[in-house]
């Protein structure tokens, strides 16, 4: 007999007899289907292949996880300490990860905002090409507040 899927459909009996004659062993792969679905392979290679797998996908999954970073300077923050932190952001962004701009007033720097609101356009024009806003940029208090996400 044959199966739907055009593989053969043996007997239990006939199946364990051929295993035997191959030297191999007879492994239950799908145990809900209607009949149960086997395989004759060597079981220690088949449990390797199933262990193999399950990493792999853990790989993957690792991989595709996506991470906020977040960077903090004041308005008036040197030109090129800004500079090294538009750098790690644009290689943040082309990784895949979101990137939080956080401009910092203390004191009476709250009286100047425009030099923090300029330094936050500056930066956010520096990585436009990589990532596009995804809110901001926002005044919370003391911090001027702003997330990047990679474009697609």
């Amino acid at each position: 007999m044959v199966s739907e899927k055009g593989s053969p459909v043996l007997k239990t009996s006939d199946a364990l007899k051929l295993a035997l004659e191959r030297g191999e062993d007879l492994v239950e792969v799908v145990a809900e289907a209607k009949p149960p679905v086997v395989k004759i392979v060597d079981f220690k290679k088949f449990l390797f292949d199933e262990k193999r797998k399950t990493t792999e996908s853990r790989k993957k999954a690792k991989v595709k996880k996506q991470s906020t970073k977040e960077f903090r300077f004041g308005p008036f923050i040197a030109e090129h300490d800004l500079q090294i932190r538009i750098d790690r952001a644009r290689e943040l962004l082309e990784n895949g990860d979101k990137v939080k701009i956080t401009v910092e007033f203390k004191g009476r720097e709250m009286s100047r905002q425009d030099f923090g609101r300029e330094k936050m356009a500056m930066f956010i024009k520096e990585v436009g090409n990589l990532g596009e806003t995804e809110w901001g940029p926002e005044q919370k208090g003391r911090y001027l507040s702003a997330l990047l996400k990679p474009k697609k």
